[in-house]
């Protein structure tokens, strides 16, 4: 059932041992792409550059080495921080949720939750989707106005079924124009970015620019397009999303929420409306 305390599997054996416990968490740090970014440029196909490496000094070698490092370092503390938050916010009010707040799965008797597995635990975002572009806001507005599902329309679950698509959603968020009707009617009030960008909470939790956007597009419809890359979904996920994975997007959400939750303050229930901004 959907109370009590969740499991992190949903199928196989719940008990994992401690050596592949270690072994799942070391393959989500990334340790081949650190070691790869520590080695030498050069060589300008494989051949070229095996041949340079055989080649490396007992000093070259040293370098690498001292670099993965100091990289490693960097990589673990982060993601030894990331499963203290996690741990910190389960263990944080009462597990037992009441049977009224799981009102929102309870949508019909056909309901079925499902979970991903510890290997998916372990991964983390960057495993699950991959690395955001360093190109930020130029990937997430590529991501809305210039992809294959861009232009198509979608229509939400929730408050009567709102209907508009991506490019739509990008423009309502970064620059609305003044008197134009966007989707959703008088309940959706189009507002400048730099209104979002002042307010008090982005800047006391430090929220940079696409961060700001990326809320704003989730808190809005755009939040059915995320929630469907994220559940990996099928019919309730948008087959016309094509290859639409709203990468960057969706790492700018989660870094968003993160910086939030640091420096606010969440009661133990609460609700959340979405598919309104």
């Amino acid at each position: 059932g959907l109370k009590g305390r969740p499991t992190l599997q949903r199928h196989g054996s719940l008990s994992v041992s401690g050596q592949q416990a270690r072994q799942n968490w070391a393959s989500s740090l990334g340790l081949e792409s650190i070691f790869a970014s520590c080695l030498p440029d050069g060589g300008y196909d494989s051949r070229s550059f095996l041949s340079q490496a055989g080649g490396y000094a007992e000093e070259q070698i040293d370098q690498v080495c001292a670099e993965l490092a100091r990289k490693m370092k960097v990589r673990m503390m982060k993601a030894c921080e990331g499963i203290r938050e996690t741990l910190n916010h389960q263990m944080d009010g009462d597990h037992d949720v009441r049977e009224g707040e799981n009102s929102k799965f309870l949508v019909d008797d056909q309901f079925e939750a499902t979970f991903g597995t510890l290997k998916d635990f372990f991964c983390g975002l960057d495993g699950y989707l991959g690395l955001p572009d360093p190109r930020s806001f130029e990937a997430m507005l590529h991501e809305h106005v210039s992809m294959e599902d861009s232009h198509q329309e979608f229509v939400t679950k929730n408050y009567g079924g709102v209907r508009t698509k991506p490019s739509l959603e990008w423009e309502f968020v970064n620059d609305p124009v003044q008197g134009k009707a966007y989707p959703g009617g008088a309940s959706r009030k189009a507002v400048a970015l730099c209104e979002f960008l002042r307010h008090e909470q982005a800047v006391k939790a430090g929220l940079e620019e696409t961060e700001v956007v990326a809320l704003r597009l989730f808190t809005g419809p755009m939040y059915m397009k995320y929630n469907a890359v994220l559940r990996q979904c099928g019919d309730d996920g948008f087959k016309d999303s094509h290859t639409n994975r709203y990468v960057t997007t969706i790492h700018a959400v989660v870094s968003g929420v993160i910086k939030l939750m640091r420096t606010g303050s969440l009661t133990k229930s609460r609700k959340v409306y979405r598919g309104l901004a």
